[in-house]
């Protein structure tokens, strides 16, 4: 039940007009932007480029958009959020 509430919220709003095209786009362009500096390593790699510092850059701005837990949460393992979490993956 838990994993389908994740689900759920965080798909809602797309169906909302006027928003769920923004969301849509907004979302997708992130996960584009982790693949452009996953492909870029990738290829300037082979090539002798040495220049990932742009690359790591956009890959970590992306990356500061995934959150799974607050900053109280991964500093306290006894915060509400961790316990919420443990009784709803328990019975999900």
């Amino acid at each position: 039940m838990g994993t389908a509430m994740k689900i759920a919220t965080a798909t809602a709003p797309m169906f909302i007009p006027g928003i769920g095209t923004w969301y849509t786009l907004a979302g997708l362009s992130l996960e584009a932007s982790k693949i452009f500096a996953v492909m870029g390593k990738m290829t300037t790699e082979p090539f002798g480029i040495d220049d990932k510092g742009m690359f790591s850059w956009i890959e970590g701005f992306a990356n500061q958009f995934k959150t799974s837990a607050s900053d109280e949460a991964r500093s306290n393992p006894w915060a509400p959020e961790n316990l919420m979490n443990i009784i709803g993956d328990t019975f999900t």
